[in-house]
């Protein structure tokens, strides 16, 4: 691991008579797995496949880390994954405290545990994308000539605060598992939420495959002592006779009662390929003592096309959200240019439109990584601030990849969202290493791209991550202590009232 690389920031660019601009910054520390069995699979580790933060805990997934089982039909190593968990000092400065393994349950090129995070209330929830055996499924790839299981689980970890490890508790997995479910998901989009005290969980189950299933599952957890049991399931139906189909990308909590799940509509042709997508967002209300959740607002995206994104997939839809706001990344709008729609939430819950953040080039995909099709955007803690990733097109004329960058938005006042900065890659990785991956806010100080796919050593091919330090933002801080006051000022109010 290579830490302390120096921080380049160009202040200048920052500030212009009070008016701020859009500098450049590089990363101060790379992260990078151990490989503890020699090299990773060709692929690579994916050091960076997922990232989640908690109370100063940070949780770095490496989804293709080679294990010490070897393949029966490929003779290479398997590849059950692996979970960095980092403490964050009040420097800044992330020291590795714990590593899980996957649990090696697959047989068939491994558990891939650590193809999702979630933490939240002392509670760690890790997605193993082929956990989960409930025997054979068929087998969507005829060419590998072997039928295997391909279903997904979520491990619960608790924290232990005398000795700070995290425990392992319990492992879900689905209630009804069907060919081509992915229970928790397969790529590094957020397919897990949970309350901030994590007495609720939800999880998507979205098809992995289009066509082989029209319904879209997702189930509600209830957390009693230190299990957690299914209380409901959300059903949503597609349509075969249309050769229309479902897949959720993307599920987050607004507020302790209120989740936003995505769901994408998928038009596709006989023979099974994706055609286009009609994105929309869902806004579900946490209701009563069992925990359920029912409707209560459905927004409308854009219908995009398979043929924008070169082909991967016109579905790929991106959530982040904090004190209020969400913000809802479609990659594929606008031609494959991109654009993230952001809503503050009202009382209720509804979501109001509040601006629109758009690609700067044609092909830029604002909003998720070149690779994988990943969502790739976190808020900062106070709503303010929004990382945004950009993976440029497959077919980019400057090589692909050649654009890929992370950028930093804020909320300014009256002059509404502006870039204060763009991320950028020091991988030498012809494709940029797929940079900007993931993205991840730090106590608004520091953010974490990775580079999932890329490193120093194309071989090898692991991912990294980098650790970019911001510079403060006089407006962000002004606001906040600003709100903290007003907030403080206002119980004061209530206090004396309810005194007399």
């Amino acid at each position: 691991m290579k830490n302390k690389l120096i921080l380049v920031l160009i202040s200048s660019w920052l500030m212009l008579s009070g008016t701020t601009l859009a500098g450049s910054l590089e990363s101060s520390t790379i992260l990078r797995g151990e490989k503890p069995f020699g090299e990773a699979s060709p692929a690579g580790d994916a050091f960076g496949s997922s990232l989640a933060e908690w109370n100063n805990w940070v949780f770095v997934g490496a989804v293709r880390e080679a294990s010490n089982r070897i393949d029966p039909q490929f003779q290479s190593p398997l590849e059950d994954g692996a979970i960095y968990i980092y403490k964050r000092n009040g420097r800044g400065e992330l020291t590795l405290q714990q590593t899980i393994k996957g649990n090696q349950q697959s047989s068939f090129l491994g558990d891939r545990f650590g193809a999702g995070v979630l933490a939240r209330g002392g509670f760690l929830f890790v997605v193993s994308a082929n956990g989960g055996d409930f025997g054979t499924q068929v087998d969507p790839f005829p060419a590998f000539g072997v039928p295997f299981a391909f279903a997904g689980a979520v491990d619960v970890y608790k924290l232990d605060r005398k000795r700070q490890q995290w425990v392992w508790q319990q492992q879900l997995s689905s209630p009804s598992p069907r060919t081509g479910g992915s229970y928790g998901g397969r790529t590094q989009s957020r397919h897990l939420a949970a309350t901030p005290s994590a007495d609720m969980l939800v999880v998507a189950e979205p098809q992995l495959f289009p066509g082989v299933d029209p319904q879209l599952h997702t189930y509600i957890y209830d957390r009693t002592q230190q299990q957690y049991e299914l209380t409901q399931s959300i059903v949503l139906e597609g349509s075969n006779e249309t050769n229309q189909v479902l897949a959720a990308d993307s599920i987050i909590n607004i507020d302790p009662r209120h989740f936003v799940i995505t769901v994408s509509r998928v038009s596709l042709d006989e023979t099974g390929t994706p055609l286009s997508a009609t994105n929309s967002l869902q806004v579900f209300k946490k209701k009563g003592s069992l925990l359920k959740l029912e409707p209560v607002q459905v927004i409308e995206g854009e219908t995009t096309s398979a043929a924008a994104c070169d082909q991967v997939s016109s579905d790929i839809t991106g959530l982040a959200s904090a004190r209020g706001r969400v913000a809802f990344a479609q990659p594929c709008a606008l031609g494959g240019t991109g654009r993230v729609d952001i809503y503050k939430a009202g009382k209720q819950g509804q979501l109001n439109f509040e601006a629109s953040i758009e690609g700067e080039l044609p092909g830029d995909r604002l909003g998720a990584s070149l690779f994988g099709g990943q969502e790739s955007l976190a808020f900062n803690q106070n709503g303010r601030q929004l990382v945004i990733g950009t993976s440029g097109a497959v077919s980019d004329p400057q090589g692909p990849g050649a654009r890929n960058k992370a950028s930093v938005w804020q909320l300014t006042g009256q002059a509404g969202w502006r870039k204060v900065a763009d991320l950028n890659s020091t991988s030498p990785d012809a494709l940029n290493g797929g940079f900007g991956s993931q993205v991840l806010f730090l106590r608004n100080k520091q953010v974490l791209v990775s580079t999932a796919d890329g490193d120093v050593d194309p071989l090898a091919g692991s991912g990294e991550v980098g650790v970019f330090d911001l510079p403060k933002s006089k407006d962000s801080d002004d606001k906040s202590k600003k709100s903290r006051k007003s907030d403080k000022s206002k119980k004061s109010k209530k206090s004396k009232k309810s005194s007399k």
